[in-house]
């Protein structure tokens, strides 16, 4: 089997398509009382700050950011925010595949008593097995099952989109 990698987006790619999803969510939730983003394990988290960076940058909007760790066998969230009637969600994560990690975060929390619940991704793979779908997009790609899209990060900023396609 050859394994072959090449970059999709570069740091500049990547800071210009966080740019655009901000402000896409200052446009969505200049108004709101209360935002939430909650980042799905390391890299969606980071990004989460990015985001709220971006966004705090044009327009001063309290932004609580919680981290959510997802695993195959179990969710953990820690909001640090009490979540009413007047609460906007953002999920937000690096890669979105299938949609299993958005539904899991989301079935785990009950969030029947929000205002909204949305989901902000750099890059969403459309591979859909789930009834989730991303409202904030950087990128959105076709790719095969077999290869891997993957964020990769330095010091808590986006550096690179790699593609590792694996040819059989």
């Amino acid at each position: 089997m050859k394994i072959d990698a090449h970059i999709l987006l570069d740091a500049e790619s990547l800071q210009l398509k966080a740019q655009r999803i901000a402000m896409e969510l200052i446009e969505h939730y200049s108004h709101t009382e209360h935002l939430v983003f909650i980042g799905i394990n390391t890299r969606g988290h980071q990004f989460a700050h990015i985001l709220a960076h971006n966004i705090q940058a044009v327009l001063n909007l309290p932004i609580q950011i919680a981290q959510a760790e997802i695993d195959a066998q179990d969710v953990k969230c820690m909001l640090n925010t009490p979540i009413t009637s007047a609460t906007d969600i953002v999920i937000i994560d690096d890669v979105m595949n299938s949609g299993r990690t958005v539904f899991n975060l989301i079935n785990s929390l009950h969030l029947q008593n929000v205002k909204s619940v949305r989901v902000a991704v750099t890059v969403d793979r459309e591979h859909k097995r789930f009834p989730i779908h991303a409202d904030f997009v950087g990128i959105a790609l076709s790719t095969s099952l077999h290869d891997y899209v993957e964020i990769l990060f330095e010091s808590g900023q986006m550096v690179k989109a790699v593609n590792v396609q694996s040819i059989v």
